[in-house]
């Protein structure tokens, strides 16, 4: 069903088409995001010819597909999600005969969230992690070359918590940070997030006036976003308590002896660290305290480095911009996009320009109108200062 050549949605039910009616109140929201392990689909629909109570029940399993398009010249792929559990029920204000559903779901690899695995896996975290993929029927993207190989343990872990253990273990240098997540199409991506830093963009996003795309030739149509709105929001005060202003991690040796972890190198982006050198030496020699079992010899040489290094260094990814867009951009999380904002006060739209990391996306139709909103991430405004050791 096409709105007004402004979006497009479509829904199957095990595989049988959704009668899609006019529907006061439609809404439809499909996000995937590093922060948590599976996208997501939320419907709000109303339902006037009962098919949900009769030849279309939903459950919690139940296979939805759905088509969520901006009736662009990108063309929409189907995504099947889901049902978890039982959609909720309200009868339609002022129109008691009629009930108004709502629908949460999961992407169609549930297991991944809900199963224990009870096998054991030998290599590097990449080559682990891309089984773990396979076995889950999802695709595997990577720019990770590790050096971790071991034996990894799942420890009645979910799958999920299975790859973010390896991945919080994972270790390619001194420098690298690891992330993970999967995207509606289905891939699982397993990142160094510090290379992706300087990668050519994938898009270009501004709001206000637009940018001189004849001063930058990789900018066209298809890759130029306008935004209606964006916020920034910057969590350094958080992260910077949880390990941008010192954490060491102490771990006993089989000798007797104590390893102790705690300077890191943080690759600077925007020229910046947002962290405060004052604040920094203040609480030195530490501001917090880990402690790693013993070293039974059965891991990699950098087991409990890696771990205390992805944590403090992707503490220092503290900058966030929210973007809403109205067009189909294709953009997923992991893509490196430019971002430019010019208001009155140019000086103040330039805290916020810079690379950024796409780490959540939301598709959404909302009163018969496609919107997106992109979830961005960077170390913090262009004109802060400091280090790239985090002592």
């Amino acid at each position: 069903m096409i709105f007004g050549g402004q979006s497009q949605l479509e829904l199957t039910i095990n595989g049988a088409v959704f009668p899609m009616l006019s529907m006061p109140g439609l809404q439809c929201n499909i996000s995937h995001n590093t922060k948590y392990p599976l996208p997501e689909l939320r419907l709000v629909i109303n339902d006037p010819v009962s098919a949900i109570n009769t030849a279309l029940p939903i459950v919690d399993g139940t296979s939805i597909g759905v088509i969520l398009n901006d009736s662009s010249l990108i063309n929409p792929t189907p995504v099947t999600f889901r049902a978890f559990g039982t959609p909720k029920r309200i009868p339609m204000p002022g129109q008691p005969q009629q009930t108004a559903y709502v629908i949460n779901a999961l992407l169609n690899a549930v297991p991944l969230v809900r199963s224990n695995p009870n096998t054991v896996h030998t290599g590097t975290s990449n080559s682990v992690i891309q089984n773990i993929a396979s076995a889950n029927g999802l695709n595997f993207s990577s720019n990770v070359a590790a050096n971790d190989s071991m034996t990894w343990l799942p420890g009645k872990k979910t799958w999920a918590g299975y790859i973010n253990h390896i991945a919080n273990h994972a270790y390619i240098d001194d420098t690298s940070a690891i992330s993970w997540g999967i995207d509606e199409a289905g891939t699982l991506h397993y990142n160094n997030i510090v290379p992706l830093f300087s990668a050519k963009p994938v898009a270009y996003i501004y709001y206000g006036a637009p940018p001189n795309s004849t001063t930058n030739s990789q900018m066209t149509a298809a890759n130029t976003f306008t935004a209606l709105q964006y916020q920034a929001v910057n969590r350094s005060g958080m992260f910077n308590s949880l390990g941008g202003y010192g954490q060491r991690t102490v771990q006993p040796t089989l000798s007797g002896g104590v390893s102790k972890y705690l300077a890191a190198n943080a690759t600077v982006t925007n020229n910046s660290l947002d962290i405060s050198s004052n604040i920094s030496s203040a609480v030195k020699p530490v501001s917090r305290m880990s402690l790693a079992a013993a070293d039974a010899g059965n891991a990699h040489p950098n087991y409990i480095a890696a771990r205390h290094q992805n944590h403090r260094l992707k503490c220092t990814y503290t900058q966030n911009i929210y973007v809403l867009l109205y067009r189909t951009t294709g953009l997923k999380i992991f893509d490196t996009i430019n971002f430019t904002a010019t208001t009155n006060s140019s000086s103040t739209a330039s805290l916020v320009n810079g690379t950024y990391l796409v780490t959540g996306v939301s598709r959404v139709l909302w009163s018969n109108r496609y919107f997106e909103k992109l979830e961005l991430v960077n170390a913090g405004p262009i004109p802060a200062t400091g280090s790239g050791l985090l002592s």
